[in-house]
Formats: C-alpha cells, sequence, structure tokens
C-alpha cells in the first residue's frame, strides 16, 4: 500500500498482508475544567486544572486485503496524572475560592474493530 500516511511518533511494521502500528504522544501541558451542580443545596462548583502530566498510547493491527481495502483491530489508552485544582464555590450563601481545593485523574481505553476502504 503506497497512499498510507506515516506519521513521525507512529511506529509501523508491515509483513506480507499485515500491518502492525503503535504510537504514543504525551504532554506536560494538559488541562480540564469541571462544573459540578448540587441540586438540593443549589451549589455550584467549578474546578480548574493546569499543566496535567498526559499520555496516550496505542496499537493497530491490520489485514490489508488489497490497496484500497483493509480490516482493523486497536486498542488504544489515556491517562491523566493526579493533579490537584483551585475551586470556585457559588451558593445561596455566598461565594468562595479554594487553592488547591479539588483534585483529578483519568484513566481509560478502547477497542475497535474497523474496517477501511481507501479511494
Amino acid at each position: 500500500m503506497n497512499n498510507k500516511k506515516y506519521h513521525p511518533e507512529q511506529l509501523d511494521y508491515r509483513y506480507r498482508d499485515f500491518l502492525v502500528s503503535g504510537r504514543i504522544a504525551a504532554s506536560k501541558w494538559a488541562w480540564a475544567k469541571d462544573e459540578d451542580h448540587h441540586v438540593n443545596t443549589k451549589t455550584v462548583f467549578k474546578d480548574y486544572f493546569n499543566h496535567i502530566a498526559y499520555v496516550t498510547y496505542g496499537a493497530e493491527i491490520s489485514y490489508l486485503i488489497n490497496d484500497n481495502f483493509s480490516v482493523s483491530l486497536n486498542i488504544d489508552a489515556q491517562q491523566y496524572e493526579r493533579t490537584k485544582g483551585d475551586t470556585q464555590m457559588n451558593a445561596p450563601g455566598g461565594y468562595e475560592e479554594f487553592d488547591t481545593g479539588a483534585g483529578i485523574e483519568h484513566y481509560s481505553w478502547m477497542s475497535g474493530l474497523s474496517v477501511e476502504y481507501r479511494f
């Protein structure tokens, strides 16, 4: 297959009609925010996080049926390191801010089966 797009952060290995790909990306500058509504107390918490260490990685194996058609199986994961952030609380009794009053951490993975036709 001559029309495959290559990415510098992606590693590819082809053996006959099989293509195995791996990828990884990371950053120390990810950010996140959330908004948490406590309906019974009519309180809203807003949290802000900066400079979160983030990494994503994955692998894929494809069977190349011909130059235009392939079937692939993949798995990908994401991870955000545990980080403290600032909180704003808006309640009927008033507004308050808390430095490093919130925390965040995330890990997830996803798998997929795909059929691709290139034209």
